[in-house]
């Protein structure tokens, strides 16, 4: 797959800004992406699901309890999640962009359902997967100043805040969720004045209002 260079910068940017590639992280991944609790709120009512666990925050941006922390932390409920059976729960995960291919194969590991956050980055290796296990219309949450915080200093604007949009995705790793899901969706036909996507952007489409998925259409709301 060609990626488009300009967002595979941004990739390069929120990795710097977010710390260490690995999950054994430093004490300066107290700076990741926040979400702002607003947003988290209106996707979930919009998904229509309510989760029970928080899998990658820290004790500053965890969006519900129990979590799950990166480190050492009396007030969360266990230590890695990668090493907890998904499955039993219902799940919401934010985690570091490096780590989205991991999480999507743990979820498909335990068959898990739960939502998770990613970029809205069409041209990186782990968004086509991504569509492929959702099984309801993602959000789309636009870009914007108050989208995103570091935890450390609230006011502090974020550097992607003026390009960086985010997909709140409810999710199954049950292979007969995902593929009743897509099956429901409509085929794509692209019709004159519609031009085709380009090779590097061909699970988008022009209009931005959603993605393809083995050639069905997943349609976006929009926050």
């Amino acid at each position: 797959m060609v990626k488009n260079p300009r967002i595979s910068s941004l990739c390069g940017l929120v990795n710097r800004v977010t710390g260490s590639l690995g999950y054994n992280a430093p004490p300066s991944l107290e700076t990741k992406l926040a979400l702002a609790n607003s947003h988290v709120t209106e996707s979930v009512k919009i998904l229509g699901i309510t989760p029970n666990i928080d899998l990658f925050p820290s004790r500053l941006n965890f969006q519900l309890k129990p979590y799950v922390s990166y480190k050492p932390d009396p007030e969360a409920v266990a230590i890695d999640a990668f090493k907890l059976n998904w499955g039993k729960h219902c799940f919401y995960a934010f985690p570091l962009f490096s780590l989205i291919a991991r999480v999507l194969n743990k979820m498909q590991t335990d068959k898990a359902t739960g939502v998770v956050i990613v970029p809205f980055w069409p041209a990186q290796t782990f968004y086509p997967i991504h569509m492929k296990v959702l099984i309801d219309k993602p959000v789309l949450l636009s870009a914007r100043q108050t989208l995103l915080q570091l935890p450390g200093n609230p006011s502090m604007l974020h550097p992607l805040h003026e390009k960086l949009r985010l997909l709140v995705c409810k999710v199954s790793g049950t292979p007969t969720k995902a593929e009743d899901y897509l099956i429901q969706q409509p085929t794509y036909l692209c019709h004159r004045g519609n031009q085709k996507p380009k090779r590097h952007m061909s699970n988008i489409l022009q209009s931005g209002r959603g993605s393809l998925a083995n050639n069905k259409l997943i349609l976006f709301h929009h926050l």
